[in-house]
């Protein structure tokens, strides 16, 4: 058995133009292609797209509430992940101004609009909630052969540098453990298991398709359970229903299961990975972990 200490950094990037200096949409779209590196992931160009009343693409706000300024930028993209070229026509970025002259980039989760329909396309819009800057993500879904389409809109805040969902009523239930695990699909799909209690520990076991294969027993830092559990509470994940599924095959399941200090539970499968764009923020959570 091998022991770590992990510290567990959420998706936040951080570069070392300060955000002030991002006073155009030029500005923008040089910054994001010249300093945006993680996980052999790079920006090969940025454009921001032409004005909208129905969405903001160059809007300054205050999404994490601190009083410092932030920026959300929306545009088309081209992408390099480890060595593929791919085009992303929709993609929302926000920068979080500091009192440490750092941009940083909030992680905002994808996985969830591809495949949930055709041409998914979410927009995002700064609004006013309680006279609070807050981000409105909005997506329409048609399915094959449908004859409608369904209108979503979720409404998020920035805490611990990371998306939030905003729920003026969250749940206030203690929770002691959280388990998150995967399993195959048809192809190359991350499988693993893995665990965090209330102490912080965090248990890992790599299956197959994963950088660590292998169990490993890990240390979270106490910032890190207490945005999981905020999260949690924020979705009243208790009100979810247990079973989740897409229209087509071949997919992966994952298989969530929460529990509570009154020795209660709340287990959800979902195939697919696409019960709502709330829970595939936990699910990005724990697919990023696991490339400690």
């Amino acid at each position: 058995m091998k022991y770590l200490l992990l510290l567990i950094i959420l998706p936040a990037y951080c570069f070392s133009q300060p955000l002030k200096e991002i006073k155009t949409k030029d500005d923008a779209e040089n910054f994001i292609v010249n300093n945006y590196r993680f996980n052999k992931y790079k920006y090969d160009s940025f454009k921001i797209d032409s004005a909208s009343t129905e969405y903001d693409n160059f809007k300054k706000g205050d999404f994490n509430h601190d009083g410092v300024p932030d920026l959300l930028i929306f545009g088309k993209a081209q992408v390099t992940v480890k060595g593929e070229t791919y085009d992303n026509e929709d993609e929302i970025i926000l920068l979080l101004g500091n009192k440490h002259r750092k941009a940083i980039k909030v992680n905002i989760p994808y996985s969830f609009f591809r495949g949930l329909g055709i041409h998914v396309v979410p927009t995002p819009k700064m609004i006013k909630v309680d006279n609070y800057d807050c981000l409105l993500i909005q997506y329409e879904t048609t399915q094959l052969f449908a004859e409608s389409t369904s209108n979503f809109a979720d409404t998020m805040y920035v805490e611990f540098d990371n998306l939030l969902p905003y729920n003026p009523s969250p749940s206030n239930k203690k929770i002691s453990k959280i388990e998150f695990k995967t399993d195959y699909c048809y192809g190359s799909c991350p499988v693993f298991e893995i665990s965090m209690d209330k102490n912080y520990d965090v248990v890992y076991s790599g299956i197959d398709h994963v950088i660590k294969r292998g169990e490993y027993k890990l240390r979270a830092e106490v910032k890190d359970w207490q945005y999981l559990i905020k999260l949690i509470r924020n979705l009243n994940i208790e009100e979810f229903k247990d079973y989740y599924a897409v229209q087509y095959t071949d997919d992966q399941t994952a298989f969530l299961t929460i529990y509570f200090d009154d020795g209660s539970k709340k287990h959800i499968k979902d195939y697919g990975l696409k019960g709502s764009y709330g829970l595939s923020i936990i699910y990005d959570y724990f697919f990023d972990l696991i490339e400690f």
